[in-house]
C-alpha cells in the first residue's frame, strides 16, 4: 500500500484536477440553459434532476467503497463525466438538460462518495481538521483561476468551449488516480441491512441533518446565482464577472480553509458549524442590497471564508462520530442528505424565485441556512 501522505497529495491533485473542470462550466451552466429558453419553473426542475443521480447511487456508492477498490469507482466517475460534458452544448430542451443533469450526477457519485470515504482513512487523528483544511484549501486553489476561464471563454468564444475543456481535462484525474496503488482503507464485512445501522448512529444522523438543511446553498450557487446576478436590472453582471465573482468566492474558501481547520480543531466542529451556518444565512440577505459587481465582490470574499469554515467543521464532525470501518457508508449517508435537500430545493428556490422575484429566493435560501444554524446549536455544539 502506497503510504497515506503521498496517496493523500495524489488524490488531492486529481480532486484539484475534477473541481478545475466543475469550475470552467460553473459560470455558465444555468445561464446555457437559460438561453435555450428554459423558464425559472423549468431551470428549477433541471436542478433537481442533477440532484437526483446523486440521490440514487451515493448510497449504493457509498456501501461499495468500503469493499470495491476506489480507483474503479474514479475511473467511472471521470470517464463518465467527460462524456456528458460533450453532450451538454447539443441539449436544447428541458428533457434534454434534465437527462444530462442527471446523467452527470449518477456518474459523479462514483467519484464523490469514494472521495470522502478515502479522505476520511488517510487524513491522520492527531490534528485531524487542521489536515482536512490545508487538503481543501489545495483542492479550492482550482476553483480560483478555472471559472474566470470558463466565463471568458463563454463570453468571447461560445458557451460550448468550457465543456469541451472540461471534457478534455478528464483525462487528468484518471491519470492520477491510477499513480496512487492501492489505498483503500480497512474493509468491512457487509452486516445487517448492508451495515447501514450501524453506521446511522445519532451523532451520525445529527450531522447529517444539519448538513441536509444547508445544502440549500449549494443548490443557489450552483443553478440560479449565476441568472440572479445575469438577469438583475441592478448588476446586469457578464458572463466575465459571473465567473470572477465564483474566482472570488473560491479564492476566500481556499484561503479559508488553510486556517479554519485548526480553529474547528480549538473550538470543536460543532460551534464552529453553528456560527458560520448563521454568518452564512445572514450573507444572503445582503444580495438583495447590492447595486454593482464591486459590491458583490467584497461579498465574495466574506461569503468563501465562511462556506469554508462551513464546509470542514461539517465534515469534521461527521469524521469524529463515524463508526470505524463504516467511512463510506457514513459519507453515503452524508451525501444522500444533501440529495434530499438538493431534490426540494431546486423546485423551491425556481418557484420563490418565479412567483416573489430576487426577495423572493433568498429569503427562502436564507431562512434554510438560518433553520440549519439552530439544528446545529441543538445537536453538535457539545459533540464538536
Amino acid at each position: 500500500m502506497a503510504s497515506s501522505r503521498r496517496a493523500l497529495l495524489i488524490l488531492m491533485a486529481a480532486q484539484m484536477a475534477g473541481m478545475f473542470r466543475g469550475g470552467l462550466v460553473s459560470p455558465i451552466l444555468s445561464l446555457l440553459v437559460r438561453q435555450r429558453g428554459l423558464s425559472l419553473q423549468e431551470v428549477g426542475v433541471y436542478a433537481m434532476c442533477g440532484t437526483a443521480g446523486w440521490l440514487v447511487f451515493e448510497p449504493i456508492i457509498g456501501a461499495a467503497s468500503d469493499r470495491v477498490r476506489k480507483r474503479l469507482l474514479f475511473t467511472v466517475s471521470y470517464v463518465g463525466s467527460s462524456l456528458v460534458y460533450l453532450a451538454y452544448p447539443y441539449a436544447s430542451t428541458l428533457l434534454d438538460f434534465s437527462v444530462l443533469a442527471f446523467a452527470m450526477s449518477s456518474v459523479a457519485s462514483f467519484g464523490s462518495v469514494s472521495t470522502r470515504a478515502l479522505v476520511a482513512d488517510l487524513i491522520p487523528p492527531e490534528g485531524r481538521g487542521r489536515t482536512y483544511g490545508r487538503y481543501m484549501a489545495g483542492v479550492g486553489a482550482a476553483q480560483v483561476v478555472a471559472p474566470v476561464i470558463g466565463g471568458f471563454a463563454s463570453e468571447h468564444l461560445g458557451y460550448s468551449v468550457p465543456f469541451l475543456l472540461a471534457a478534455a481535462l478528464g483525462a487528468v484525474p484518471l491519470v492520477l488516480v491510477w499513480m496512487m496503488g492501492d489505498v483503500d482503507g480497512p474493509r468491512a464485512a457487509a452486516g445487517p441491512s448492508g451495515g447501514y445501522r450501524e453506521a446511522a448512529t445519532p451523532e451520525v444522523l445529527g450531522i447529517i441533518s444539519v448538513r441536509g438543511l444547508y445544502f440549500v446553498n449549494f443548490t443557489f450557487r450552483m443553478s440560479f446565482l449565476p441568472i440572479l446576478l445575469h438577469e438583475s436590472p441592478n448588476i446586469r453582471a457578464s458572463e466575465s464577472q459571473i465567473g470572477g465573482l465564483i474566482s472570488v468566492i473560491g479564492l476566500a474558501s481556499a484561503a479559508g480553509h488553510a486556517v479554519v481547520g485548526g480553529i474547528s480543531d480549538r473550538l470543536g466542529a460543532g460551534r464552529v458549524a453553528v456560527a458560520s451556518c448563521l454568518l452564512i444565512s445572514a450573507s444572503y440577505l445582503l444580495y438583495l442590497a447590492a447595486d454593482g459587481v464591486a459590491s458583490l465582490y467584497v461579498l465574495g470574499l466574506a461569503q468563501g471564508a465562511l462556506i469554508a469554515a462551513a464546509e470542514v467543521s461539517m465534515m469534521m464532525q461527521l469524521v469524529s462520530v463515524a463508526p470505524a470501518g463504516r467511512s463510506g457508508l457514513a459519507m453515503g449517508l452524508y451525501a444522500e442528505a444533501e440529495n434530499v435537500a438538493g431534490i426540494a430545493a431546486g423546485p423551491a428556490l425556481g418557484n420563490a424565485y418565479a412567483a416573489f422575484g430576487a426577495a423572493g429566493l433568498v429569503g427562502v435560501l436564507s431562512a434554510s441556512i438560518g433553520a440549519s444554524a439552530a439544528l446545529a446549536y441543538a445537536l453538535l455544539k457539545k459533540k464538536g
